[in-house]
């Protein structure tokens, strides 16, 4: 009896998944992989950006307006917007996420309906989130290769100038 030759479908397979490796390997870190860890960082900086402005809102509305009256007991509109950006600065969620404080921005604060009068205070807040991993792509893409700004606004009653 001679032996079987071997036939040419065998012989093709052979070392096959190894040559496949490589593409299958950039497929899923570049496009699947780090990807998602860059859209799962936009998640948690727009859970920290919330946070924070939720806390801004509640220190100005605290806070004395500017301008009117002066009372020396209660902090002023500047030190509560300098407490509460440094204290988010440097927080470990925010070192996380490397979030400067020149990141975290109020861009506008209005007391309606004055401010010699005010009942109702609105804030507005911005904070730029950078990607994790910068995935090289020839367009800038937010969350990828660019910063993501999240800006919020909202509104809150004035608390009793502070005094509770």
């Amino acid at each position: 009896m001679r032996p079987r030759a071997k036939s040419e479908s065998t012989r093709g397979k052979r070392g096959s998944a190894i040559a496949e490796m490589g593409p299958a390997l950039f497929v899923l870190l570049v496009i699947i992989f780090f990807p998602m860890i860059d859209l799962m960082e936009v998640g948690a900086g727009y859970m920290m950006a919330q946070s924070f402005h939720d806390s801004m809102l509640r220190a100005i509305a605290v806070s004395q307006p500017t301008g009117g009256t002066q009372d020396p007991s209660i902090q002023t509109q500047a030190t509560a917007i300098s407490n509460v950006t440094n204290s988010f600065a440097g927080s470990g969620f925010a070192s996380f996420l490397h979030v400067q404080a020149t990141d975290l921005q109020v861009t506008n604060v209005t007391y309606l309906p004055s401010a010699a009068n005010p009942t109702t205070v609105q804030v507005s807040t911005s904070v730029s989130v950078a990607p994790f991993i910068s995935i090289p792509y020839f367009s800038p893409v937010p969350g990828l290769n660019a910063p993501v700004i999240f800006t919020s606004t909202s509104q809150r009653p004035q608390e009793e100038l502070g005094k509770n």
